[in-house]
């Protein structure tokens, strides 16, 4: 297995930034949302497949 290393990227401080990670299975989904370092992940578990959840959380 291969891992996948994240570009580290400065911002624009007046630029928002949300960083959204997913794990993806069979019969559920985890989302992770942080809105930066050291912020602590807001992580939502979903039905795989459903995309009206998924739109949804990212909103």
């Amino acid at each position: 297995m291969t891992t996948t290393t994240t570009p580290n990227v400065t911002a624009n401080p007046a630029e928002i930034i949300m960083a959204m990670s997913f794990e993806l299975g069979v019969s559920q989904w985890k989302i992770a949302f942080s809105t930066g370092l050291g912020q602590p992940p807001r992580i939502r578990t979903i039905a795989a497949r459903d995309l009206t959840a998924l739109a949804r959380e990212i909103a």
